[in-house]
């Protein structure tokens, strides 16, 4: 007897409420993001949330002043890149919110073939950079979707 089949869109959804459910590690009082990096197989994955570096202290000074935490915080994004310590060729990001552009730069570099992502809202400080990230991405011949 097989397994019951699961269709593509059903797995984005899973990986969006997983990236959903890594973002509520991040200690960031103003958004806390999270992300899935999925192999073509979806037997490896990493996974990455908006912090602080490694042995860097994440006092409620430096998480309560918004250009520090800005400037100290490492995005999602790039933590699942740096987490997954393979290739990531081929490999797709989910993400509960839409890349910006930095994070796009590494995203293209480092291999992923499609991108995930909840949109920002049209009132979002981001929302125009995130614009940008999506036509930079599909420019570099990514799939960028939204559920």
């Amino acid at each position: 007897m097989s397994a019951p089949s699961t269709s593509p869109l059903e797995w984005d959804y899973r990986f969006l409420k997983m990236a959903g459910e890594v973002a509520e590690w991040s200690k960031d009082p103003s958004r806390a993001v999270g992300a899935v990096l999925v192999s073509p197989d979806r037997r490896r994955l990493s996974v990455g949330y908006n912090g602080f570096p490694v042995g860097v202290a994440d006092t409620a000074e430096r998480l309560d002043d918004d250009s520090l935490r800005l400037a100290l915080t490492i995005h999602a994004e790039l933590n699942a890149i740096l987490n997954a310590k393979c290739d990531t060729g081929g490999w797709t990001l989910y993400c509960t919110r839409s890349p910006c552009l930095d994070c796009a730069k590494s995203i293209v570099q480092a291999g992923i073939r499609r991108v995930v992502a909840l949109p920002v809202g049209a009132g979002s400080k981001w929302a125009a950079n995130c614009e940008v990230a999506a036509n930079f991405m599909r420019e570099a011949g990514l799939a960028v979707d939204a559920p």
